[in-house]
């Protein structure tokens, strides 16, 4: 068996595996920064601190951002029913840890924030029952909506 030292000093080595896989998913996101950075100059950077500043922020705010950010928007469009079932959360504290996410997301990319907003205010949740803050907002809606309509 051979043994790596440094000035003496025996090193461990990582495990082949566990390294190669590590620098595979480093290397694909180094290279597509590369690319980024080669179609819009420094975005590629920008783009690195905005991730670095969100998940500063929210760590679920920043995990939502990867989701939707690849395509995954499950935790958009499920009901507050759904997304709660083995968190050991109520919906009342999901729905407030949503909002605090948004601001955060807001913050730091607020194209998204809109675009998430509109999202999941556009999708038919079954929820059993509706706060009165909730219906308030809803029947304010409907009643914007109306006016609009009738002018």
């Amino acid at each position: 068996m051979i043994t790596y030292s440094l000035r003496r000093t025996p090193v461990n080595r990582p495990s082949a595996a566990a390294s190669s896989e590590a620098s595979k998913l480093l290397s694909e996101i180094c290279e597509r920064l590369i690319e980024l950075d080669e179609v819009k100059h420094s975005e590629g950077a920008a783009l690195v601190r905005r991730l670095a500043t969100i998940a500063d922020l929210s760590p679920s705010a920043y995990r939502t951002v990867l989701h939707v950010g690849c395509g995954q928007v499950r935790a958009v469009v499920s009901s507050y029913e759904q997304q709660v079932k083995g968190r050991g959360l109520t919906r009342q504290a999901l729905h407030w840890q949503w909002a605090q996410d948004l601001k955060a997301i807001k913050a730091i990319f607020p194209q998204l924030a809109t675009m998430l907003q509109e999202l999941r205010d556009t999708v038919v949740h079954h929820e059993e029952t509706m706060s009165a803050a909730d219906a308030m907002r809803f029947a304010s809606r409907s009643d914007s909506q109306n006016e609009a309509n009738d002018a």
